[in-house]
């Protein structure tokens, strides 16, 4: 299945390495790092676009590490490669349009969420029926 960027859904919004090794942490674990993902995602995104149009390039360098590290923590590795990316391009000198940058970062962004929120709810629906049979 393809993607709105044309990536195939296995080829690097989650890595698979990565997101099986978080699952073997517990599915309670897990959920609360798709939480925390999913809560603070949208809060630093608003930061980047905020920093961006006052220009404070350095803050915007600093806000887009810290979303590489939150997307890093679910095992987001295209939205962290995204982010690292426009980390380097606030840091650039002469400074350049870091626009089409954060628009990436704003699509991994969507995609990495819908990715984690379709394993939440798979791995919820799994426990809920296996709840109801063996009842």
């Amino acid at each position: 299945m393809q993607t709105p960027s044309g990536k195939s859904h296995d080829t690097g919004i989650l890595s698979p390495t990565m997101l099986r090794d978080l699952l073997r942490l517990g599915d309670a674990f897990f959920s609360q790092m798709v939480d925390n993902f999913l809560s603070e995602g949208p809060r630093r995104i608003e930061r980047l676009h905020e920093t961006l149009e006052k220009g404070e390039l350095e803050d915007l360098a600093i806000t887009a590490h810290g979303l590489a590290s939150v997307a890093g923590t679910v095992a987001a590795v295209d939205l962290t490669g995204l982010c690292h990316q426009l980390e380097k391009m606030a840091r650039q000198h002469p400074p350049v349009d870091c626009r089409p940058a954060l628009r990436q970062v704003e699509e991994g962004f969507v995609l990495a969420a819908g990715e984690l929120r379709r394993i939440v709810a798979d791995r919820d629906s799994r426990s809920r029926l296996g709840v109801a049979l063996s009842e």
